[in-house]
């Protein structure tokens, strides 16, 4: 059955098959995206954030212009902020796998990078939340108190990430 594969394979490539990604691989297919919504992604900004202010000076008081200015100049941050993380995890997920020698550090790294965003975030977040508590205001305290109870989560999920890579780190040194 190999064999036979490998002469259609043969066969195929010699007959001059089209290739639609011209040689291009899963990476470089997927930097292209991104690299295409960038390109379209900043001009865009920039129309929609002259538009959000001639709006906003056009307003004349009128609260109506005035929140369409405000959701014209929220909507073009929010996107290219969008674009510029998924353009990050990208960038992060490709150097991350590429640069790994195995599956455990693969998951080494990721784990730095958990507790190196995780930490300050944890901290903003516990921070939100007690303000929120602190308002004394009926559903933001429900709200502070949800915040309160998944950042603790989140926070015990790289607690056991840290603690596993511990115990392998302490079973290595001892070998």
């Amino acid at each position: 059955m190999l064999i036979l594969a490998g002469i259609l394979t043969n066969f195929v490539f010699a007959q001059g098959l089209y290739d639609p990604m011209g040689g291009m691989t899963l990476g470089g297919l997927a930097n292209s995206v991104i690299q295409w919504l960038l390109t379209i992604a900043v001009p865009l900004m920039a129309i929609m954030t002259i538009w959000g202010a001639v709006l906003l000076m056009t307003a004349m008081g009128n609260p109506q212009k005035i929140k369409q200015a405000q959701n014209s100049l929220g909507w073009s941050v929010a996107g290219l902020v969008l674009i510029i993380v998924l353009e990050g995890l990208f960038r992060f997920g490709q150097t991350t796998i590429a640069g790994a020698t195995g599956l455990s550090d693969l998951l080494n790294k990721i784990q730095q990078y958990l507790l190196i965003v995780g930490g300050p975030l944890a901290i903003i977040m516990f921070l939100y939340g007690s303000f929120l508590i602190g308002t004394a205001k009926p559903e933001s305290v429900k709200t502070g108190k949800n915040i309160l109870i998944w950042t603790a989560v989140a926070l015990a999920i790289i607690s056991v990430f840290t603690v596993a890579n511990l115990i392998n780190l302490i079973n290595k040194l001892a070998q």
